[in-house]
């Protein structure tokens, strides 16, 4: 199973240009005019938190597992 990097979206801070930047690093250098640009985390911007998938919560039955261990 291979992972796509998430691209996220930059805007250069002296020229305007915007491209999509699939790297992890805190600045980039601009393809257009070759300014270092500041970059957004990209794991904060690349997936939104998922859910978690049970609907309900497991019931703990570790005392009674112990009652039982001691009545044995």
């Amino acid at each position: 199973m291979t992972f796509q990097k998430a691209k996220t979206p930059i805007k250069c801070e002296r020229c305007g240009y915007e491209w999509k930047y699939k790297g992890a690093l805190r600045r980039t250098t601009c393809p257009n005019c070759g300014n270092k640009t500041h970059t957004t985390n990209p794991l904060e911007t690349a997936l939104p938190p998922s859910k978690p998938t049970t609907s309900e919560p497991q019931e703990d039955n570790s005392l009674e597992l112990v009652r039982k261990y001691l009545e044995s």
